[in-house]
């Protein structure tokens, strides 16, 4: 779902009621500084400073799946959104990371630095 476009994101969180919801809160306030953790395809971030009523001083975006940093590229970001190729976390230091299978038709990227465990009974892709 959100691999697609920008428009099928704003139709998604439309549909749950949301969209108006963020839009109100984020044109009432100047955003100094925003980190989106898990960036996924940048779609976010274009929603984001799309509905900020100036741009923030500071935007980092964390990535760490190298699928997904190929999307947030191909989309592109806004200006002054700074892409950081890495997970964010508590402390310093080098982890593994488990990346849900790329299944045809299938635009999931539920990675995790945990072990997958219970949830592979309702998203069996994610190994």
């Amino acid at each position: 779902m959100y691999g697609a476009d920008f428009d099928t994101v704003q139709e998604h969180l439309k549909n749950l009621g949301e969209l108006e919801a963020v839009r109100r809160i984020l044109r009432a306030r100047h955003a100094a500084v925003i980190i989106e953790a898990g960036g996924h395809a940048g779609i976010e971030a274009q929603f984001i400073v799309g509905s900020l009523p100036s741009p923030p001083a500071l935007y980092f975006e964390f990535e760490p799946d190298p699928r997904c940093i190929a999307r947030i590229r191909a989309n592109g970001l806004p200006s002054g959104v700074q892409l950081v190729e890495a997970a964010l976390g508590a402390s310093d230091g080098v982890s593994s990371m488990w990346l849900s299978e790329w299944a045809e038709g299938l635009e999931s990227t539920s990675s995790s630095l945990r072990r997958p465990t219970d949830h592979l009974v309702v998203y069996p892709h994610v190994s």
